[in-house]
């Protein structure tokens, strides 16, 4: 296991801007970020996940998107949030579950 590799389950509710704070400044390089079902997340501005992986992003963080589901694959295309997510780089990791 890579320690520079931050697992990242999305929670409602969750600021990760407070939960996380700035990652890379902690020596983070990659992260498993775990959405919901096909690959949706919350994309609320109160919500923060968008704009903290935009910041992320910029600072070259890798994000590898996954589900929090057991099986199925993932389209995170179908969700705005989602799109958005692929759109600054974030990797779909297709069937991969975060285990």
């Amino acid at each position: 296991m890579n320690p520079n590799v931050l697992r990242v389950p999305v929670v409602p509710g969750l600021d990760p801007r407070t939960a996380y704070g700035d990652v890379h400044e902690r020596g983070i390089r990659g992260m498993v970020l775990e959405a919901f079902g096909v690959g949706n997340m919350p994309d609320l501005e109160k919500d923060g996940w968008l704009p903290w992986l935009i910041d992320q992003r910029s600072k070259d963080v890798l994000v590898y998107l996954t589900t929090q589901c057991l099986a199925g694959a993932l389209r995170p295309e179908l969700y705005q949030s989602g799109s958005v997510a692929l759109d600054m780089g974030v990797e779909n990791s297709r069937y991969m579950t975060p285990e």
